[in-house]
Formats: C-alpha cells, structure tokens, sequence
C-alpha cells in the first residue's frame, strides 16, 4: 500500500470515532441512588479514640441501629452473623463465645473494662458492640488469645430528650424489663 493511502485511511478512521462522544452525549441517564451504613469513626475497643483505618486487627463493629433492624435479642444472636466468632454451649445463662477457635473466659469488657461476670447481659442500652479478633493480651492483659468482645453503653446526649423501654417475655417464663430516658437539665 502507497504510504498516501496509510495516511488516507488513518486519519478516515480517527475522524470516525472523534465524532462518537457528540452520539454518547445525547443519550440520558436515570438518576441511581447509592445507600451504604455509616459507622463511627472511630472506637474503643483498644482503650482510647482511634480511627478504624488505623486499627491493625479484625475489627466488627455492630451498632444501636444493626442491633434493633435485624432484631438481636443476645450476644449469641449478634456472632451468629460475625465472621471468626460464633457461640458454645455455656452454662446457665453464661454466654460462651469461641473467637477464632478459642473458647472465650475473660474476654468480655463494658466499656473497656473488663466484665468478669460474663451472664447473660441484654443489649439493650448498648451504642454499639465491638469485636475485635486476635490476640490481645498487649492490651487486655491476661486471655484474650482469641478475641474480645466489648459494649459500648449509650452516653448521653446533651439538649435532647428521649425515652425508650424494652420488654421481652419466653416460653420458659423468664422475662426483663428495661427502660431509659434522657433528659434535659
């Protein structure tokens, strides 16, 4: 082929596509609508305000909103839907949480301190729950080879008043009553 004739059909063939954008512009786009969950921006499961992108473990945070939406009556109800942790048989009303395959007996904090008692504790009045996978006995001190899990109570909030009340019977008779009201002063 002459090189007039290259030349030719090179600059034929961008011309040709120099004139599809005007084609593209045309046509209209419906309006798409994203959702997503907001999380906290930071927490407190390593005892003081970090952002979660600086968190170097397996970290899950189950807030007040996820809690109540998917209906969580218990812990066992919350790391049924966690990856790395799940539930064992306990004894009476004793949660038995087994983060990554070690069974957990000191693992459980309020607030960042540590919840020795470990019964059944409701998650009502809770912020938020987080569960933090791995060792962690830099900063738990002793257990914490598997995991730990930590609840965040609701603090309150300055210049609102709110009221909430909880109530939940059994088949086997057991049943609880929890209430809360924030008030401005």
């Amino acid at each position: 082929m002459p090189f007039k004739f290259k030349t030719g059909l090179l600059l034929a063939s961008i011309a040709s596509i120099a004139g599809m954008p005007a084609v593209a512009q045309s046509t209209s786009v419906d309006e798409i609508v994203v959702t997503s969950e907001y999380n906290k921006p930071d927490t407190s499961a390593l005892k003081m305000p970090i952002p979660l992108v600086d968190v170097p473990q397996s970290l899950t945070i189950i807030g007040q909103e996820e809690i109540k939406l998917r209906g969580y009556g218990d812990l066992g109800d919350l790391v049924r839907y966690t990856p790395g942790v799940n539930t064992s048989q306990g004894e009476g009303h004793r949660d038995a949480i087994v983060f990554r395959g070690v069974r957990s007996t000191a693992d459980f904090f309020i607030d960042g301190v540590r919840d020795d008692v470990q019964y059944y504790r409701p998650l009502y009045n809770l912020e938020q729950v987080e569960i933090l996978r791995g060792p962690n006995a830099m900063l738990f001190g002793r257990g914490s080879t598997g995991g730990a899990l930590n609840r965040v109570t609701k603090k309150a909030v300055i210049g609102t008043d709110a009221a909430s009340a909880d109530l939940s019977i059994d088949s086997f008779g057991a049943y609880n009553v929890a209430a809360d009201v924030n008030m401005a002063m």
